[in-house]
């Protein structure tokens, strides 16, 4: 069963599975105690530069850790920004998921554009790198870094997206961050932001809520998070990676808290929960929202999914036609 356990989480390492696993499968529990253990985490040192953007470069910033990146491309973004700027993480040699993508996404409301974030650093071939530069210049919607693209490096991915969107595009009220296995329906969202359900003006997140309480020190590994990084017993909580929504107030309000947390792996912890606590963010639900394994039903917003190629279109193109 331990085996088992670890498997399937390796398999959706990136969708936080297994932590919502304990949510809904498991009694959790969140102390006075659990509380006053992550505040006391907060780590007050001014001496820290922290994560900002220099125009051609920029910098992401933590306690204990800070890197410098570089811009390689930047698509052109129309003038005033687009009011909503949903960016998907994509993986540099995911070129045929991309170009799903697009197909579903092509006719969006004019005031929602969307981007792919990709990094090119480490050990990517030159192959690989020469046709994400070509695909970049061809179809205008990547934004291209020299970081490494891997889960370990996701929290840097992730604050460097709400950077990007923050410096480069000010006038975008609301960021997406989305896996690039996710179903997203735009319309959806549309309707909750016109509706006033989405507060874009506020300092507020929105997702999938993990309520607080699952265990650190999980039967899997490589779930642990090292004592050193992170020192309390149990995380907060926060909203599951592959689909969140920020609005400009609260990325930047967690771009300059970023330097007084210890770095995690665990980029929805870290992002939309310790560093989103620590400057009163406040997190809301989405309906419609369903996170792997579930199977979508009714209303959909997002949709955590493993369909691909034409399988995934074929569905997209199903549902689609449902909510009209």
């Amino acid at each position: 069963m331990h085996i088992l356990k670890c498997m399937l989480f390796l398999f959706s390492i990136a969708s936080s599975a297994l932590l919502i696993y304990f949510q809904v499968f498991t009694s959790v529990s969140f102390s006075d105690d659990d509380r006053e253990c992550i505040r006391n985490e907060w780590q007050k040192s001014s001496l820290i530069d922290g994560t900002q953007d220099f125009g051609a470069d920029f910098r992401i910033s933590f306690a204990d850790t800070h890197h410098l990146f570089k811009w390689i491309h930047l698509p052109v973004l129309p003038v005033p920004g687009p009011e909503i700027l949903m960016i998907v993480t994509s993986r540099p040699d995911n070129l045929s998921r991309r170009n799903i993508l697009r197909n579903s996404w092509k006719d969006l409301d004019k005031r929602m554009k969307y981007l792919f974030f990709i990094g090119l650093g480490g050990e990517i071939d030159q192959k690989t790198n020469e046709i994400v530069k070509k695909e970049a210049e061809l179809y205008g919607d990547i934004v291209i870094t020299d970081m490494d693209d891997n889960y370990l490096g996701l929290s840097y991915k992730t604050l460097s997206l709400l950077l990007f969107s923050f410096s480069k595009s000010p006038s975008s009220q609301l960021i997406g961050k989305i896996d690039e296995d996710v179903m997203f329906f735009p319309d959806q969202l549309i309707e909750l932001i016109d509706n006033g359900f989405i507060d874009m003006k506020g300092s507020n997140m929105y997702g999938y809520i993990v309520e607080a309480g699952a265990p650190v020190q999980s039967e899997c590994a490589v779930l642990k998070a090292p004592r050193t990084s992170y020192g309390c017993p149990k995380y907060p909580e926060y909203l599951a990676g592959p689909f969140y929504l920020v609005t400009n107030v609260a990325a930047q309000n967690v771009l300059k808290a970023s330097k007084h947390r210890r770095f995690l792996i665990s980029e929805d912890v870290l992002v939309t929960g310790l560093l989103a606590s620590d400057v009163g963010v406040r997190r809301t639900q989405l309906p419609n929202l369903h996170m792997f394994p579930d199977v979508a039903h009714g209303p959909v917003l997002a949709w955590h999914t493993k369909l691909d190629g034409s399988k995934y279109l074929e569905k997209y193109e199903q549902i689609l036609r449902k909510q009209r």
